[in-house]
């Protein structure tokens, strides 16, 4: 007698423990909206004020802010003059050497592999500790970071070391689980292509 039923065999793979599967970028993260200022442990650059909302995050410090549009690789740096004039240059996520390196924005790289560390309280905040690495524009950030449970996740602590050996570790403080203006968090209308920013110096346009 014949068996006209189909037998489906399912296949089922043991990962070991603490392994790490490559994810999409961001695709790990569900941070809460917040602000808050960023302070630099290593290396010694002043603090600024960030403010992040889905997957914009800005930059402040002095009389210069950085847009990271995080899910399109896109930057936009905006200097205001003292004459209240202002001018930006965008440029792609592997073009931005030039401006002071975000550690929140490198966990939005490519190439995302985490795995969890433990639990510890830092900062007075009970946290998860994440650590992982992605592939930046020189090569692979490994990283490391806390996710403050009482705070929603919000990494209250990141420690990320690039390939050239350079670490950049910043905590969190005087955070606010607040949203930020949609304007301010929107990219400027009218920034220079970082690629054409030097074939004209006069090119470079500025706005009141």
């Amino acid at each position: 007698m014949k068996c006209s039923k189909r037998v489906r065999v399912a296949i089922f793979i043991i990962l070991p423990a603490g392994f790490a599967m490559a994810q999409e970028p961001g695709s790990a993260w569900n941070f809460p909206d917040f602000s808050a200022s960023q302070i630099y442990v290593t290396p010694n650059y002043p603090s600024s004020k960030v403010h992040f909302s889905g997957s914009m995050l800005l930059v402040q410090r002095d009389r210069v802010s950085t847009l990271y549009a995080l899910s399109s690789a896109k930057v936009y740096t905006t200097t205001t003059y003292p004459d209240g004039t202002r001018s930006c240059v965008a440029m792609e996520t592997k073009d931005a050497h030039m401006v002071v390196p975000s550690p929140i924005a490198f966990l939005y790289y490519p190439n995302l592999k985490i795995s969890a560390a433990g639990k510890e309280t830092v900062e007075n905040h009970p946290a998860q500790i994440k650590q992982g690495e992605v592939t930046g524009p020189e090569g692979v950030i490994k990283f490391k970071l806390w996710q403050a449970e009482d705070m929603k996740g919000l990494p209250v602590k990141i420690e990320s070391q690039m390939p050239t050996g350079v670490n950049f570790n910043v905590v969190l403080r005087d955070v606010e689980l607040v949203s930020t203006d949609k304007g301010l968090l929107a990219p400027p209308e009218k920034c220079i292509p970082s690629n054409k920013m030097w074939q004209d110096a006069g090119a470079q346009p500025k706005t009141k």
